[in-house]
């Protein structure tokens, strides 16, 4: 449970760092949006990381490896969703332009997360 909290609070330092302090950029001479795109997976990965830390607290029975996958799969549905809508609804200069980032950096983010974690599960399951 205490790696839970540890990986927690290290991705919520990158996400901090690397949006506000723009130090990632910086050292890739990309200033524009490698930040933000290093910040939004590392936040992505806080919240897997707390709300899996707090149920597993709540309810001592329940499958850490479950709840990470379904506040994944929840996280990716609504980040997924508002990526095609910000495409379908944005008129202007930059229409969707968030949108389509979304679509390609954050969404495969999630979906590596998803299968990394299922390899792990597979790993760590008990054999019958």
């Amino acid at each position: 449970m205490r790696k839970i909290w540890i990986g927690s609070l290290i991705s919520l330092m990158v996400a901090i760092v690397s949006v506000s302090g723009n130090l990632v950029g910086k050292m890739l001479n990309d200033n524009m949006i490698t930040p933000y795109i290093i910040g939004a997976n590392a936040a992505i990965l806080f919240l897997d990381l707390l709300l899996t830390g707090a149920v597993t607290q709540i309810w001592k029975n329940v499958s850490p490896y479950r709840v990470f996958a379904i506040s994944n799969i929840v996280i990716g549905i609504g980040i997924a969703s508002y990526a095609v809508y910000d495409i379908k609804t944005d008129h202007g200069f930059l229409a969707g332009i968030i949108g389509s980032l979304m679509l390609a950096f954050i969404v495969p983010f999630i979906v590596v997360l998803l299968v990394a974690e299922l390899l792990i599960w597979e790993r760590k399951k008990p054999k019958k």
